[in-house]
């Protein structure tokens, strides 16, 4: 579906059908389903989705966050930038082995290194 600003289906009415409010645009992963509760006035999403969030508000906040930035808090980006240098060794060292005879049939998958 694509984000209209005046499609019906951005709008819900709350209070009774008193009040006309933005549906909130936050998806459920499963279903592809919007939210149905109202957003929070001046945002996009509702208080559930993350609508009362002010983010980090002084530099050092902005620093701290940056710098913990994460995918599902089990990796960052210090332990990718270790991966892939331990990859493209790995890597280059494999196309030696293959150059000299040592290795025979096929070569591992994925990205040859920079």
């Amino acid at each position: 579906m694509i984000d209209q600003p005046d499609s019906a289906e951005n709008f819900i009415l709350a209070y009774g059908g008193r009040t006309r409010c933005r549906r909130c645009a936050a998806k459920c992963k499963s279903t592809q389903e919007r939210c149905r509760a109202p957003a929070m006035a001046g945002r996009r999403v509702c208080r559930l989705h993350g609508g009362k969030s002010t983010g980090p508000r002084s530099d050092e906040g902005r620093s701290r966050c940056a710098g913990a930035k994460t995918v599902h808090g089990r990796e960052t980006r210090e332990v990718r930038r270790k991966r892939a240098i331990a990859l493209a060794e790995l890597r280059q060292i494999e196309e030696i082995g293959f150059e000299c005879g040592l290795l025979e049939g096929r070569r591992s998958p994925g990205p040859k290194p920079r």
